[in-house]
């Protein structure tokens, strides 16, 4: 299990948390919903194992605190900007490297054939257009195989086509007893993944069922989702 416990987590002076508690259980699915500057990216960066927003209390991993993101291969965060990638290497590279980093027990062809990503394997990372680049961090994070993956908007940039082609990847993952959080803006991806929902309240995390329907928990946290232009 993945636990905060008793979590402040803070962005420059201003503090985004201040009594958070959270648990991932392996096997689960679980989305974090919340408008822009709540503190998303901040959460899944401190359960990675990156405290430097942390101001108080502590993460466990599977029974035991722990301080260090690079010295652990079960919990693994993908930004949804590309920037865990290398601009001048290749994907075909990074899975290479992957491959040897983490030894995972699928093999790099299988990841290449299940996201579709043959035909831009050998271009450089920084050739590729948002959706590919978002492709090519998802295909690491499977290939890499951790217990805990922490996904941050991972459906924003693919089409169609290949934001479906996550979802079966993600749902197939859990079965197999990954441990998922989602944070995305797409409701109806969080709809589609998610067994709960958790939401920022009053300094700490509340989880809720979905019900399949994130939108209407999103508007009794943080209001109408609709406007008016006058």
């Amino acid at each position: 299990m993945l636990k905060l416990q008793d979590g402040a987590i803070g962005y420059r002076a201003r503090e985004l948390l201040s009594k958070a508690e959270l648990s991932l259980e392996p096997g689960s699915i679980k989305g974090l919903i919340a408008p822009n500057g709540f503190g998303k990216s901040s959460l899944m960066r401190v359960l990675s194992g990156d405290l430097a927003q942390l101001r108080r209390g502590s993460v466990e991993l599977d029974g035991h605190e722990y301080f260090d993101s690079f010295a652990n291969r079960d919990v693994l965060y993908v930004p949804g900007d590309a920037s865990n990638l290398y601009g001048h290497l290749s994907l075909d590279r990074h899975l290479k490297i992957a491959a040897k980093l983490w030894r995972p027990q699928v093999g790099v062809d299988e990841v290449i054939r299940v996201w579709g990503v043959a035909g831009f394997i050998k271009k450089p990372i920084w050739s590729l257009s948002s959706g590919m680049k978002q492709q090519a961090s998802l295909a690491i994070a499977t290939l890499c195989g951790p217990k805990y993956l922490l996904l941050d908007e991972p459906t924003n940039a693919l089409d169609p086509i290949n934001a479906a082609r996550a979802i079966r990847i993600f749902e197939q993952m859990v079965k197999n007893g990954t441990s998922i959080l989602v944070s995305s803006h797409l409701l109806g991806t969080i709809d589609s993944l998610c067994d709960s929902v958790i939401f920022f309240s009053g300094g700490g995390l509340v989880e809720v069922d979905s019900g399949g329907d994130a939108s209407s928990v999103f508007e009794k946290c943080y209001g109408p989702l609709s406007g008016t232009i006058s």
